[in-house]
């Protein structure tokens, strides 16, 4: 029994530590959408500080999915493409933890 929890444990432990880090992830972001993402990136984007998660994942996976030529499209695009489905679910879920 003391060989399924510890290994149980060890097993949970390691989950935790490959699991996506939505702050560290969204470092980059905030050079355009600023620290508290309220900044209007490009001059173009929304104020996404008050975007629901919901809001934040669908935009997100819309930019890795469609294909429009402007540039702050393709900016996006561009900093989503790496992303995996947990990687924009923690991102958004930090972004949208932040709400004013």
């Amino acid at each position: 029994m003391k060989k399924i929890l510890t290994a149980t444990l060890i097993t949970l432990w390691g989950t935790s530590l490959m699991a996506a880090d939505g702050q560290a992830l969204a470092q980059k972001c905030q050079a355009c959408h600023g620290v508290h993402f309220d900044k209007h990136a490009l001059g173009e984007s929304p104020d996404i500080s008050t975007y629901s998660k919901a809001k934040l994942i669908g935009e997100l996976r819309e930019f890795q999915t469609e294909n429009e030529n402007d540039k702050f499209f393709q900016t996006m695009k561009a900093q989503v493409k790496d992303f995996n489905a947990t990687d924009i679910e923690a991102v958004a879920a930090y972004i949208s933890s932040l709400k004013k």
